[in-house]
């Protein structure tokens, strides 16, 4: 009789345990559901950043150029001014 105290305990413990490992299993199954779902995201998230910086790129490009226009400009403006105020002392 008490080895089937015993037989049924241990019955018993392997089907909460049984059922544990289900739980565990499921919980697993979500997390990794989970982990592909945060990874396509990063994966988005990266090829925005890429395209972003390439567009700060481009961007930073052309305040360049603007900038060596501006000075080029300047520089045109400043000979001017010489140029008319010699004109006027002339």
């Amino acid at each position: 009789m008490s080895y089937e105290i015993a037989i049924a305990r241990l019955q018993l413990i392997i089907a909460v345990l049984a059922d544990r490992l289900e739980q565990a299993n499921g919980r697993i199954k979500m997390l990794q559901s989970t982990i592909t779902i945060q990874e396509e995201q990063l994966h988005t998230q990266n090829r925005a950043a890429r395209q972003f910086a390439g567009e700060c790129a481009e961007l930073a490009a052309k305040v360049t150029e603007l900038e060596l226009r501006n000075a080029e400009l300047a520089k045109a403006r400043d000979a001017w001014k010489l140029e008319a105020e010699s004109r006027r002392a002339a």
